[in-house]
């Protein structure tokens, strides 16, 4: 049986997964946090981005609770971010948005971002691997509040506590940095226009 597709803002981004994985470096060094963001770049990062880094440096808060990564994503970009709450999952995000969300494990080991793709399901970039559009039963992500999320049976994390939903702007002007040492240097590494296939 069809689940129901949550609302759509008519912003969400195209799903094309082999872009992330185009080159081993650039799937290695970007992760669900870049990707709930599209902030896909040209060359590989150093480092992982991190919800905080770009904003706070390399003294960031790196606590693994839903307010301390809500607060560090909407620091990151608070032009192009806004908190959406659970109960708010059948509200269409305001015009220019598309809905991301965020769950953690409740022992504090790990966050997990995915987003609402243009055909109104859902995808995620598990670390430093390749897009997927499944869930941990490796079913279709119709809704990530009610997708299997208990990704230790396959020697994953289990992210069983979900902390919220987000709208988030479709710009190419969202950051994330997994530069520990010079955070803001995200600015000379090019985005990725998937569009015409070349660097901003």
């Amino acid at each position: 049986m069809r689940q129901r597709l949550l609302p759509r803002s008519g912003y969400e981004p195209k799903y094309r997964g082999e872009a992330w994985s185009r080159d081993y470096m650039i799937q290695a060094t970007h992760n669900c946090y870049s990707y709930f963001l599209d902030d896909l770049r040209k060359y590989s990062r150093a480092g992982k981005p991190q919800p905080g880094l770009y904003s706070m440096g390399p003294g960031y808060e790196n606590a693994i609770t839903c307010e301390s990564i809500k607060k560090r994503v909407i620091a990151d970009n608070p032009r192009y971010v806004i908190t959406w709450s659970l109960e708010r999952l059948y509200d269409v995000c305001p015009k220019g948005y598309y809905k991301g969300f965020m769950a953690i494990n409740s022992w504090g080991q790990d966050y997990h971002f995915y987003r609402q793709d243009s055909d109104g399901t859902w995808s995620h970039k598990p670390g430093g691997t390749a897009v997927s559009r499944t869930d941990a039963s490796r079913r279709r992500i119709y809704n990530p509040l009610t997708a299997d999320r208990m990704y230790g049976k396959r020697g994953g994390i289990d992210y069983d506590k979900p902390c919220t939903f987000f709208c988030v702007r479709k710009t190419r002007n969202t950051k994330s940095s997994g530069n520990f040492m010079n955070p803001k240097s995200v600015n000379k590494n090019p985005r990725i226009n998937l569009n015409k296939n070349i660097a901003k």
